[in-house]
């Protein structure tokens, strides 16, 4: 990758966080105080998915802190250049060729062929995917509070499991849903489908329609599964849980 294109893709995360910095600034963003450091922290926590925080989500922001909050995860983890690429696409606007330099190195395509439609794949999959699991914790949740209510709290956990941010509506981390076994199962689900990425995401499609896997799916899955399986499976589960 150029230099260029570097200094493109960091630039774009810098002012990603520099807008979110702000909108959670806005008064009606928060309840009480506010400071720099910790709009700034929490900001780029989000954007970058660490799954840090300096401030109780659903205490200390309100329903449009929330949705910023979310917006900043879903764009973090899609990538400020794929989402903006994609729009771009969406409006039938031609890419140029250091426009499609940048969107393979953001998601690491290993070529310039078959990009464009490499995209567009990956947003449906990460619609369905996320949208299966917004409708499954939704139903879940709305067992506990009013519809509508449910509906907000399943999507920003589905957008935040896949993503793999950590953030979360409740001020225990969902571990009151720690023997629960719906949530148990589609948190995880989330967070793997999510961690494994793009490329073997695609691959799936790929593979559904008879075309067959490459090297870096079949290396990609090995380790994943060794990973995930090898591993404390309580570790897992309890992945939103900061002490």
């Amino acid at each position: 990758m150029h230099t260029s294109e570097i200094r493109v893709i960091v630039y774009s995360f810098l002012t990603l966080i520099f807008f979110g910095t702000v909108l959670l600034l806005l008064p009606f963003s928060h309840h009480g105080h506010l400071s720099l450091i910790d709009a700034v922290f929490t900001s780029t926590s989000a954007v970058c998915v660490t799954g840090l925080i300096v401030k109780d989500t659903p205490v200390d922001f309100t329903t449009f802190g929330q949705v910023v909050i979310m917006v900043l995860i879903q764009i973090g983890g899609l990538g400020y250049m794929t989402a903006v690429t994609f729009l771009a696409v969406m409006r039938r606007q031609k890419l140029g060729h250091r426009d499609r330099l940048i969107l393979k190195e953001s998601l690491n395509y290993p070529g310039m062929d078959g990009l464009v439609r490499f995209l567009k794949v990956v947003f449906v999959s990460i619609f369905l995917i996320e949208l299966i699991g917004m409708v499954v914790l939704t139903l879940r949740f709305w067992v506990d509070m009013p519809f509508l209510k449910a509906i907000w709290f399943g999507t920003f956990h589905a957008i935040s499991a896949f993503n793999n941010a950590g953030f979360s509506l409740f001020s225990d981390n969902l571990m009151r849903y720690k023997t629960d076994l719906v949530i148990n199962i589609t948190i995880p689900l989330l967070i793997i489908l999510g961690g494994i990425g793009y490329m073997v995401i695609t691959e799936l499609y790929y593979y559904r329609k008879k075309e067959n896997f490459t090297s870096f799916y079949k290396y990609k899955n090995y380790f994943t599964y060794d990973s995930y399986f090898n591993s404390d499976w309580n570790t897992l589960t309890a992945f939103f849980r900061v002490e």
